[in-house]
């Protein structure tokens, strides 16, 4: 468990030193891709960690409290991302829980196809993983721009 926290601590700090390196003039889409690339880089320079920190047979989380207040650290930043997004919005358009597990299902997601080869950048018509990367989090921020407007 040990190990897993500490995966999860050293994503948080790679979250925040995109965050840091965007500038404090960053806007709410930009915070949302500057996190989403940090994650999925993250975990294309670190596959095992990266699995072993979402490992399956970690059957009781909660009874690990040093893991999960890593990981909640880490999924805090993706939130206040899409609720600084939402906020000027209201109550109009989609749901905030609905647009972070959004948020966090295409880079979990991402990152584990890319990890698993089954997206391979640079091949059958893919362009370069960052290219790749940037344009699946703009379409995620584009169609959280539809959510909004409803």
């Amino acid at each position: 468990m040990a190990v897993a926290a500490e995966g999860f601590r050293r994503l948080a700090a790679s979250q925040e030193a995109a965050e840091r390196s965007a500038g404090e003039a960053l806007s709410a889409h930009a915070r949302i891709r500057a996190l989403g690339r940090s994650y999925i880089r993250f975990a294309r320079a670190h596959p095992e960690l990266y699995e072993l920190m979402f490992f399956r047979e970690i059957e009781d989380r909660e009874a690990h409290p040093e893991l999960v207040a890593a990981a909640d650290a880490s999924y805090a930043r993706i939130e206040r991302a899409i609720l600084e997004f939402l906020e000027p919005q209201g109550e109009a358009g989609v749901s905030p829980k609905i647009a972070i597990n959004g948020a966090w299902a295409v880079v979990h997601g991402l990152s584990n196809l890319l990890n698993e080869g089954r997206i391979t950048p640079g091949e059958r018509g893919n362009p370069g993983e960052d290219e790749l990367i940037d344009t699946i989090l703009e379409l995620f921020c584009a169609g959280l721009d539809r959510g909004v407007a409803g």
